[in-house]
């Protein structure tokens, strides 16, 4: 348990913003749960299982939706 604990403190941002940028913009947004992993990550970071202040958690999480969807507009 501690190793998943770890894992999560590691790379949870990276993690969380990199299926936020695959959900919005690469097409496998159908497999990918956002809406529930936000919340989840919302909770994380109250609890400071995440490490980030909130607002700079958001302005990631926008700036990772952005461009995942600017990478997805230039696919086709």
């Amino acid at each position: 348990m501690e190793s998943f604990i770890h894992l999560i403190t590691s790379f949870g941002v990276l993690a969380i913003l990199s299926v936020i940028f695959a959900e919005s913009g690469l097409l496998i947004g159908f497999v990918l749960p956002g809406d529930s992993l936000l919340f989840t990550a919302g909770y994380m970071v109250q609890q400071n299982i995440l490490h980030i202040d909130i607002h700079i958690f958001a302005l990631l999480v926008f700036a990772a939706a952005v461009l995942g969807d600017s990478v997805g507009y230039s696919f086709g």
